[in-house]
C-alpha cells in the first residue's frame, strides 16, 4: 500500500536532492515515477525512460494536473513527487490554492490506497512569528500519512519526525541522518 509523505524544510535542506535520489533508485529497479515540478531538477536520474516529468506553469490548473497524474499511473508506478507544493501553488490565485489543495491531496491519497502509489510532497519552510513552519502545513499534514522535517546541519541532511527508510529505498537515503 502506498503512503503520502509530506517533507518540508528550508531552501537548501536537500528536499529536491532527496526526491531525485529516490526517483533514480526506483527507476533503476524498473519502476515508474511521476515527477511534478515547475522546473527540471538537476541530478543523476538512473533510468530516465521510467521517469515522467510534468513541468507545470501558470496555465496549469490543479484539477487538470490531478487528472494528468492519474492518467499517467500504470502498474509499474510507485511514486509521485510534487516538488514543491508551495511552488506549484504560487502559479495560482490565493483563493484557488485553498480550494484546490485538498482536492489534489485527496486524489493522491486515493492513488496510494487503491494502486499502491506513494506520493512525496516536498514543501518549503516559512517563518511566522519567529518560528519555522511548513508552508500550508496544517492543510498538508491533514492529508498526509506522515510529515517529516528535513534540515541541513554541518553539511549533513537530517530527517526529523519519521524514519523514511520504512517507506523508501535504503540507497536513496544513504546521506541522511535521522534525528533522535
Amino acid at each position: 500500500m502506498g503512503v503520502v509523505i509530506h517533507v518540508w524544510g528550508e531552501a537548501g535542506s536537500g528536499k529536491t536532492a532527496l526526491a531525485v535520489r529516490i526517483s533514480s533508485s526506483l527507476s533503476e529497479k524498473g519502476f515508474h515515477v511521476i515527477y511534478v515540478s515547475d522546473r527540471l531538477p538537476r541530478g543523476v536520474w538512473g533510468n530516465v525512460e521510467r521517469v515522467t516529468f510534468l513541468i507545470i506553469s501558470e496555465a496549469c490548473v490543479l484539477a487538470d494536473l490531478s487528472d494528468m497524474i492519474e492518467s499517467l499511473v500504470n502498474p509499474r508506478t510507485r511514486l509521485v513527487v510534487i516538488d514543491t507544493v508551495a511552488g506549484l501553488f504560487r502559479h495560482l490565485a490565493r483563493t484557488a490554492k485553498l480550494r484546490l489543495l485538498p482536492v489534489m491531496c485527496l486524489r493522491l491519497r486515493r492513488l496510494a490506497a487503491e494502486k499502491g502509489v506513494s506520493a512525496l510532497l516536498l514543501n518549503e519552510a516559512i517563518t511566522l512569528e519567529g518560528e519555522e513552519k511548513p508552508w500550508e502545513g496544517n492543510e498538508l499534514e491533514r492529508y498526509s500519512d506522515f510529515t517529516a522535517r528535513l534540515r541541513k546541519d554541518d553539511g549533513k541532511h537530517i530527517v526529523e519526525g519519521i524514519s523514511l527508510d520504512r517507506f523508501l529505498p535504503r540507497e536513496a537515503l544513504d546521506a541522511l541522518e535521522v534525528a533522535a
